[in-house]
C-alpha cells in the first residue's frame, strides 16, 4: 500500500513539473525594426523600440535583430526587388527565422 502511495505521489509530482514547464515555453516571434515615425528622433525611436521588445520578450521568445537582418537580407536576395511586396518578404523572413509570430511597428 505504501509503495503504491509513494508512486501516486511521485506521478502527481512529474506531471505537476512537466506541466508546469509546458506553461512556461514561450513561442518564438520576430520584431521588425522600427520604421520612421515621423518627427520621432533616434533616442526616442530607441527607447520606443526597447519597450516594445521588453513588453513582447515577456509572452514570446523574440529573434535577435542580427538574425533578422540576416534573414531580411536573404529574403531580398530571393526575390527581385520588383517583385518583393512586404507580405512576400515578411513571410520568406518568418520561414527563414522559422517563427510563427512577426511583430513591426510603424
Amino acid at each position: 500500500m505504501k509503495l503504491k502511495y509513494n508512486s501516486l505521489i511521485i506521478f502527481s509530482f512529474t506531471i505537476l513539473i512537466s506541466t508546469f514547464a509546458f506553461a512556461q515555453e514561450k513561442e518564438t516571434a520576430a520584431l521588425a525594426p522600427m520604421a520612421s515615425l515621423g518627427e520621432f528622433n533616434e533616442i526616442e525611436k530607441r527607447i520606443v523600440f526597447n519597450s516594445l521588445q521588453e513588453s513582447l520578450s515577456k509572452y514570446y521568445k523574440l529573434t535577435s535583430q542580427k538574425m533578422y537582418e540576416k534573414a531580411e537580407e536573404e529574403a531580398f536576395q530571393e526575390m527581385a526587388s520588383d517583385e518583393c511586396t512586404e507580405e512576400q518578404c515578411i513571410a520568406i523572413i518568418q520561414e527563414l527565422l522559422q517563427v510563427e509570430y512577426f511583430f513591426m511597428f510603424e
